[in-house]
């Protein structure tokens, strides 16, 4: 006997557990064609943990995939499939892909990535539904390994199907919603008690939806994007730390309520417009425990705003606002409290040299007692005469803190970084 066949008899003499994991570290394909070596051969690739697969040929040969992908799936007898890949620079139908979601979730996968040429989403698992209401689950979901989930639809809002996934997944830390369009009147509820991180993300809607509604006791960050048409109620959210919100409230009350929601964070970004105004003021609630606060977008009216803002903030350290535009800054009567007691740096970026900006940074230092570093980030119109210019009105009159710095830096991408260790 050659030291070649030997080799082959010992390799065939592993246990199949042990062959199966061999086989999960190659291709799929060429592990399928190890079924043709002989007879112990046969069925040892269909014990194998993971499962890719890809198609870049042309449109001829999608038939040809599809019942290559089947025959595989129909096949596969491992008790967990740990990664369950699908790279295709053809859009695949949409029932078609149903089903394999729906056998990758019999297979117990427990991670799953669907790649779609340039629409691509790779998480440590991502469902892409072209038409999310095509996924038929016939039964509840188990995926008691997932811990980060991704959900992604293209075109309609979650179907129940959505939530099984969801609530299929016991130790679930991070999930990822991204939704073109909501269409459903039900209430969508969030009860995940091992949930860390939630980010929900929505383009448009049709219609109003009843609620959105986070139980999310263990949830240290949420991010919500889009726009905002339905209340969002917190049955319990008494671990957050960090929320970060550039949606658009379409209306106002919804941009209150929710900001009722986020007044236990110790960090927390917004973006303009939020469907805050003047009238709302009085509704503003306070904010406890707040460190680090960042406003965003192009403030305008909302100078107004900002100092009602900061009297909700008693123990606010950290302050950013971005692209201070629009209207007069109108002084306000009374001094936040946290200016005087707790507030030690604040950014200002992409500032432009007008007389708004000088008057509300006037308030800000003649005021803040603790103030230890302003950054000033200019934008592209800012020349260095329009810096020593905001130098000179800047220090004509007294500053509340002796300690204080100013710092002008010209930059155009300002990375968000947390103040708070």
């Amino acid at each position: 006997m050659t030291s070649k066949s030997k080799s082959v008899d010992r390799l065939s003499s592993l246990h199949e557990e042990i062959l199966s994991r061999i086989l999960s570290l190659i291709p799929t394909k060429s592990a399928v064609q190890t079924s043709i070596l002989s007879k112990r051969w046969r069925h040892t690739w269909t014990l194998v943990h993971n499962l890719e697969f890809d198609y870049i040929h042309s449109s001829p040969e999608l038939d040809r995939f599809i019942k290559y992908v089947d025959h595989v799936l129909h096949l596969c007898k491992t008790p967990q499939i740990k990664n369950f890949r699908l790279n295709s620079n053809e859009n695949i139908p949409v029932s078609t892909m149903s089903k394999w979601i729906t056998e990758a979730l019999r297979l117990n996968v427990s991670e799953l990535e669907s790649l779609h040429g340039k629409d691509s989403h790779k998480v440590k698992i991502t469902f892409y539904y072209p038409v999310s209401h095509s996924l038929d689950l016939q039964s509840s979901v188990n995926l008691p390994c997932v811990k980060i989930l991704e959900i992604v639809i293209i075109l309609n809002g979650p179907s129940d199907n959505v939530f099984k996934i969801i609530g299929g997944c016991p130790v679930l830390e991070n999930l990822s919603l991204r939704v073109s369009s909501w269409n459903n009147k039900e209430d969508y509820y969030f009860k995940i008690p091992t949930l860390k991180r939630l980010e929900l993300s929505i383009s448009d809607s049709t219609t109003i939806i009843k609620n959105i509604v986070l139980n999310v006791p263990k949830l240290e960050y949420l991010f919500v994007d889009g726009i905002l048409y339905s209340h969002v109620v917190i049955e319990d959210m008494s671990s957050l730390v960090e929320a970060k919100s550039s949606c658009e409230a379409r209306y106002d009350h919804l941009g209150i309520e929710f900001l009722k929601g986020l007044s236990k964070a110790k960090i927390l970004s917004l973006t303009f417009p939020f469907g805050i105004t003047l009238e709302d003021l009085h509704d503003i609630p306070k904010f406890s425990n707040l460190k680090q606060l960042e406003l965003n977008g192009s403030v305008g009216w909302g100078y107004e705003l900002i100092p009602q803002i900061l009297n909700c903030c008693s123990k606010l350290e950290h302050l950013c606002i971005e692209k201070p535009r629009g209207v007069c800054w109108k002084k306000p009567a009374y001094v936040p409290t946290c200016m005087l007691m707790n507030l030690k740096t604040m950014k200002y970026t992409e500032t432009r040299a007008c007389d708004s900006n000088i008057e509300f940074l006037h308030f800000m230092l003649g005021n803040s007692k603790v103030l230890k570093v302003v950054t000033i980030m200019s934008d592209n119109m800012f020349s260095q005469l329009s810096e020593e210019w905001m130098r000179e009105q800047l220090s004509m009159v007294p500053w509340a803190s002796k300690d204080c710095q100013i710092h002008f830096v010209r930059s155009q991408i300002y990375p968000a970084t947390s103040l708070i260790s």
